[in-house]
């Protein structure tokens, strides 16, 4: 089953900051399918900025990348942002380093490499859903 998201105004924009190039490149196309309008960086000083200046619905974010870690990213989000996006944690991490500092990742969802594209997308469509559910019920 594919996940779309209904698209009202404008489509849902996404943050993808990972060093990988091959892997920028296929998250990207992943979510344009869907719909979901997306700007990537290549590193963790670029994506503090892109992140802090502009409004996403959703950052997906590698836990190791130069020069800022998806760590301090994630953190400085949830301190800067009221409400900070939903971040979602793409990492290569073992499960078991990722459980000793969850509470610190102020991520919505982590998920290890290697991973099915479509189990991101799904992920990621939720997570927007959710957030459009919530900023209905709050307009309503």
């Amino acid at each position: 089953m594919e996940a779309a998201l209904e698209i009202s105004k404008e489509p849902p924009k996404a943050l993808v900051v990972e060093d990988e190039r091959d892997l920028t490149t296929l998250i990207a196309y992943h979510l344009e399918r869907h719909g979901i309008r997306t700007t990537t960086a290549a590193d963790g000083e670029i994506g503090l900025m892109l992140a802090t200046r502009n409004e996403f619905d959703v950052i997906i974010l590698d836990l190791m990348l130069p020069s800022v870690s998806g760590l301090e990213i994630s953190r400085q989000i949830h301190a800067r942002k009221q409400p900070a996006p939903p971040v979602v944690i793409v990492t290569a991490v073992s499960p078991e380093i990722v459980a000793t500092i969850r509470e610190k990742l102020f991520a919505e969802e982590v998920i290890f490499k290697p991973f099915k594209p479509q189990d991101l997308v799904n992920c990621v469509t939720t997570l927007i859903r959710r957030q459009q559910e919530t900023a209905s019920e709050t307009n309503a």
